[in-house]
């Protein structure tokens, strides 16, 4: 049976202020959960921000991880912050990158093994034709891409990406539709969908650098991660899920 070794892989959180309750208590379980460094470790933690949010991220971030930012691409935040993440291998120094939110907590260990199976990263998928109209990105995701896409590619929080499918997305974008930049008019377009957009490229221009694993045939892999829903806040009942997992 052949050996694969776990590449290099590169946390990547995209955050802002409001979030910054949240990310106190990811933050506490990366320290219960989650190896920084070394052979079977994560590279590096990297934390994108706005500029003015800076100072409030440090002290919460400390010497985990590496906080970034940059000018916003557009005028909306929430777009800004998907933009962010297609533009991760910007900041990012590993051959993979792991994405985070903010309203993530990790209950488990978590290393990068646990997101690839025979050295490819272990992306979830299901056939539009299953879930039809529930999930509004496909349209959009052709829109953008200029192809059809027969899968939803934003499966659960599990999303790692090769590093170097970024640029290769962005380029596409910009011959597709005869840009100057992807991004800043990516942070326009209605029905944005970052992960989708990623996904689905890959499954256009990389098929074999991923293990897909269609969750109609597959069984959902184990998944160190739980998620919230940050805007609904930390509420008692949550507070009792987070300290469950710090447990």
């Amino acid at each position: 049976m052949a050996s694969f070794e776990t590449p290099s892989v590169s946390l990547f959180l995209r955050t802002y202020r409001k979030d910054a309750p949240w990310v106190v208590e990811l933050m506490r379980s990366f320290d219960r959960w989650v190896k920084i460094g070394g052979p079977d470790g994560f590279r590096e933690l990297v934390v994108h921000v706005d500029q003015c949010d800076v100072a409030t991220f440090k002290p919460i971030i400390g010497d985990r991880g590496r906080i970034v930012s940059c000018a916003p691409w557009g005028e909306n935040g929430y777009k800004n912050q998907q933009v962010a993440k297609l533009n991760a291998d910007l900041w990012c120094k590993s051959p993979y990158i792991l994405y985070l939110d903010s309203d993530y907590m990790v209950c488990d260990v978590c290393t990068p093994d646990k997101f690839f199976v025979d050295g490819k990263p272990d992306l979830l998928i299901t056939p539009y034709s299953v879930i039809g109209h529930t999930v509004p990105w496909q349209n959009p995701t052709q829109r953008i891409l200029g192809f059809p896409v027969e899968y939803e590619s934003m499966r659960g929080p599990r999303l790692c990406h090769p590093t170097e499918l970024l640029p290769a997305l962005r380029n596409h974008i910009v011959q597709t539709h005869g840009l100057q930049s992807a991004s800043h008019w990516l942070a326009k377009q209605d029905g944005l969908s970052e992960f989708n957009l990623m996904g689905s490229f890959a499954w256009r221009v990389a098929q074999d650098r991923y293990h897909w694993r269609d969750t109609t045939k597959m069984p959902l892999p184990s998944n160190p991660f739980l998620q919230f829903w940050s805007v609904g806040g930390i509420t008692p009942e949550v507070r009792m899920k987070i300290e469950a997992a710090l447990a």
